[in-house]
């Protein structure tokens, strides 16, 4: 050993030791990186992928629910998280352990924004209504806290009662797992159609209805139903209703989407509860949920139970007209019974307009044929048993018996008014059936219970005379009055009139007023009067507003599914359950229904206008048929009225003011940034991360440095990584991760012929298969913008030290490859799989960057998109950066697309250069497109 071979061996003794080199160990070692690494890929393009999504979603692309915020975070969470662990095993070195440290400061900045759950130990389960009120929202709901002010604040008769308050429901819904499960459940089903959604919606309903009511709860609300007793012989029944704290605003007023139950006994009160608390997921509350940007976990559910009024006239009062915008009139409309027929709007009701200054005074009355009432179930009626006689009566001894039946209860038979079955049986030698007889039935009867409601015939003498009084009209309005005046804002009442004559409060919630609509004729744009063929008119505008569509018409539930986007809506009642394509439809029209109807709330939320009361709609308009709906004007035209609708005013709401969306808002700038864009810069290291973008960014920088590191570290991957020999003038080198060679290569180098993997020699074709000609002539401003470019970003700059301008790596297996390259100002990746399994074969592309300024990178990718979308790619673009997909296709239609992978990312280089117009975009497209399909044979 030589002198200066002494002395460093004894200053460094560890150079002593010398290492047997072992292939078949070594390449054991390789294996288990390249699993490392793939997986880290892997982690890699999920949490781009998720976080494309996102970056969509803010732009107000489209509508998404919290189920989507917290789905794709989980994505992202656990990508990051997987790729800083699989960094860190292949570093296996310590050095990316502060990753971890970084990774749970995002987190937990996250977290709170996703979880809203409130801890309700201490707070009461049940608690009396007359001692709430709007301070006690968050414990009670906003229906129920309105209530229990209007008793306190304005001295109007409520009923008694008491509500379950969230306390209750948060108890609910944490005993058994159940809002795990529900989480589960939903999650699992995000993303599907109104068929999907139904399903989901079935599931969750039962999986609350089947689950148990915690003891104390229980316990609780029985207290508190004897509170409510004058004597324990005294009858009583309940309103059981829903109070969501998120419930009754004025830009979401969920109005028919929850479930009220009536006239229930106390023993059913719990049942009753679960119904309604269940109901919270009906199909048409989420799709409301979902469209208003309403996070789901803040739709928590309180549940008032009032003292059951019988009503002898109820309905709705609105203090102010909410299609005439601010204006003086007061609108009462009302009907016998209870008030479910003025909100579900299946009958024509009675209506009052009051003026409200210089003093109250009716000015308008429209007293409705009206037929029918809803009225509390009661325990009295006839039960009579079906007949059967022992022998024919008119063959008097004879071997028949004859036996009659009809459904529900035996009135049908006995009193004659319906045709029933029949049948005849033979009483020997044994009995047999020997005739039937099935008629054609249209009703039955059934028992009346002391609960529920019940739909009733009106008296002739009812139906033209008026449900209410102008005395109980000008109470009414008076009550409006100081209702708005009180809480602030217009006021939507509902009530009901008592057996004794009291005006009984059932609940008050703020109005949405629309702006003031112009009055006479239909105008354009332009300021002419529209002059087009009308199909409908002289019902009522209850939403206002013009849109135009195919027609729709819905009879049955399983017609919700067939609706397509954007047709209009035409029903014969609107009942709630339609709300459910509120955000699909453009318009709505319905033969019955008035202002005050739920379904008309819904309609003016989601700026859809509406027109009810127009008789026959269904009849004499057929589907697809082409219509313009003008809420303002109550008018149905024939086509598509352009002009008219170019006249309306857009009104939609901002999502970007909903809960979710800003939920989304929160999380995506601890996901989204990217501070860390520069690999050789100082500043690139593990403590700067400061995003989820700039972790997983760092790791994918990482990890193929320390793919090639590891060639440096140990003998066999040493001869795996080499330079590819070839004539273009930039340097390939190729990493053999497992079996991509065809033999054991010595020295640095590899030629193409050595090569076997699928993927990279297809990729390689596409990029060598025709030279390329150079930039193309840059014009001046073009020149400036590249200069310019270079300022802000010296990392592009030729020269500049950055390990993507010296090399281009390529990782390869026998059916995978992984290419990472900066070709001048852009950055290109591909990672493929191509064999013979079908379902495993993929193409990633990513793409980003150039030279120019923003509209000209922006165009070249516009380029590459109309290109790739025209092969069927499926593509995500936001500003320069583009991400394409190609899966599941056989070998040989994947490498064919490989090879045009591998020919843009040559041929578009310095492309954006010259992308100074839309015209430059179509000129390049059709000219690579065309030596695309002279190339590949694609014509």
């Amino acid at each position: 050993m030589g002198f200066i071979s002494k002395i460093l061996s004894h200053r460094f003794p560890w150079r002593r030791r010398q290492r047997v080199f072992d292939a078949e160990g070594e390449r054991t070692v390789l294996r288990l990186r390249y699993n490392r690494f793939k997986r880290l890929l892997n982690a890699n393009d999920k949490v781009l992928a998720a976080m494309t999504e996102i970056e969509f979603a803010l732009k107000g692309s489209r509508l998404f629910g919290m189920d989507f915020v917290r789905s794709r975070t989980t994505v992202i969470s656990t990508g990051v998280y997987q790729a800083v662990k699989y960094l860190n095993d292949l570093a296996d070195d310590g050095k990316f352990k502060l990753l971890f440290d970084k990774f749970d400061e995002i987190r937990q900045k996250i977290t709170p924004v996703l979880n809203n759950s409130q801890n309700a130990a201490e707070a009461p389960l049940v608690l009396t209504l007359s001692n709430v009120g709007r301070e006690d929202i968050d414990q009670v709901g906003v229906k129920m806290a309105n209530l229990g002010e209007a008793a306190r604040g304005l001295g109007m008769g409520i009923p008694e009662g008491f509500v379950i308050t969230s306390a209750s429901y948060q108890a609910f819904m944490e005993h058994n797992g159940l809002k795990r499960e529900l989480e589960r459940r939903r999650q699992a089903d995000e993303g599907g159609g109104l068929d999907a959604l139904y399903r989901l919606s079935s599931s969750l309903q039962q999986l609350i209805i089947d689950a148990q009511v915690p003891e104390a709860v229980s316990n609780a609300v029985h207290e508190a139903i004897e509170g409510l007793r004058a004597s324990p012989t005294e009858p009583l029944t309940l309103a059981v209703r829903s109070s969501g704290v998120s419930e009754d605003l004025k830009e979401a007023s969920f109005a028919g989407q929850y479930r009220s139950v009536l006239n229930v006994s106390p023993e059913n009160l719990l049942r009753a509860f679960k119904e309604i608390v269940a109901s919270k997921y009906s199909a048409t509350a989420m799709s409301y949920r979902f469209n208003r940007g309403l996070r789901d976990e803040d739709a928590v559910m309180c549940v008032g139970c009032l003292k059951m009024v019988d009503a002898v006239a109820g309905g709705v009062a609105y203090s102010r007209d909410p299609v005439e915008g601010r204006g003086e009139m007061i609108i009462i409309n009302s009907a016998w019974g209870l008030p479910k027929l003025v909100v579900d709007g299946r009958s024509d009701v009675d209506r009052f307009v009051v003026l409200r200054s210089p003093e109250l005074k009716i000015i308008h009355r429209e007293i409705a044929h009206k037929t029918i009432k809803y009225t509390c179930h009661s325990a009295e009626g006839v039960f009579r048993e079906d007949l059967a006689y022992s022998r024919d009566p008119v063959e008097g001894r004879g071997e028949m018996i004859i036996i009659n039946s009809a459904w529900g209860l035996p009135k049908l038979v006995v009193d004659g008014r319906s045709d029933v079955d029949r049948f005849v049986v033979l009483r020997s030698p044994e009995l047999k059936i020997i005739h039937r007889e099935i008629a054609h039935k249209t009703i039955k009867y059934t028992c009346h219970s002391a609960e529920g409601v019940f739909r009733e015939d009106l008296a002739e003498g009812e139906r033209l005379k008026p449900s209410i009084t102008d005395t109980q009209v000008l109470t009414l309005a008076r009550a409006a009055v100081a209702a708005e005046t009180h809480y602030g804002e217009a006021q939507d009442m509902e009530w009901a009139i008592s057996h004794d004559n009291r005006v009984v409060i059932l609940q008050s919630r703020p109005l949405r007023l629309a702006a003031a609509p112009e009055k006479g004729p239909a105008v354009s744009s332009d300021g002419g009067v529209v002059k087009a063929p009308v199909l409908l008119q002289g019902g009522r505008g209850v939403s206002s507003g013009v849109a135009a569509g195919p027609v729709h018409i819905l009879k049955k539930d399983v017609d919700i599914l067939r609706f397509p986007q954007k047709a209009v809506m035409v029903v014969m009642h609107p009942l709630p359950k339609w709300a459910v394509l509120m955000g699909t439809c453009s318009a709505v029209i319905a033969e019955y229904g008035s202002i005050t109807s739920h379904l008309a709330s819904v309609a003016r939320e989601f700026n859809k206008p509406a027109v009810f009361g127009l008789r026959g709609a269904c009849d004499k308009l057929t589907d697809g048929q082409m219509v313009t709906v003008d809420g303002s004007g109550a008018c149905i035209y024939d086509g598509e009225i352009v002009e008219l609708i170019e006249s309306n005013v857009e009104t939609e709401a901002s999502i970007a003011h909903t809960p979710v969306y800003q939920a989304l808002e929160r999380i995506a700038s601890h996901v989204l940034p990217l501070t860390l864009k520069d690999p050789d810069a100082p500043d690139f290291r593990p403590e700067n991360c400061t995003t989820f973008h700039d972790i997983i960014r760092y790791c994918h920088e990482n990890a193929v440095r320390e793919m090639f590191r590891f060639s440096s570290r140990y003998p066999f991957p040493r001869h795996a990584a080499k330079q590819l020999v070839c004539d273009i003038p930039m340097q390939w080198w190729v990493l053999n991760l497992d079996d991509g060679f065809d033999k054991e290569i010595e020295g640095p180098e590899v030629h193409i012929d050595d090569i076997i993997s699928v993927p990279m020699r297809a990729l390689w074709e596409g990029i060598t298969m025709v030279p390329w000609e150079g930039p193309p002539p840059i014009d001046g401003k073009g020149l400036m913008s590249v200069m310019f470019e270079a300022t802000k970003n010296t990392s592009l700059v030729t020269g500049v030290r950055s390990n993507y301008a010296e090399r281009n790596y390529f990782m390869i297996a026998e059916h995978y490859c992984s290419l990472t390259s900066r070709f001048g100002f852009h950055f290109a990746s591909v990672e493929s799989y191509v064999g013979e399994r079908i379902p495993e074969n993929y193409i990633h592309f990513r793409f980003k960057g150039g030279a120019a300024d923003e509209s000209r990178k922006k165009r070249r990718v516009q380029l590459i998109e109309e290109i790739l979308t025209d092969l069927g790619f499926s593509l995500d673009v936001n500003e320069d950066l583009l991400w394409a997909r190609f899966e599941d296709e056989p070998m040989e239609v994947m490498q064919q697309r490989l090879r045009i992978i591998g020919f843009l990312i040559i041929h578009t280089r310095q492309l954006d250069m010259v992308m100074s117009n839309e015209k430059m975009v179509f000129h390049y497209r059709n000219r690579i497109r065309g030596t695309i399909n002279e190339l590949f044979n694609l014509h």
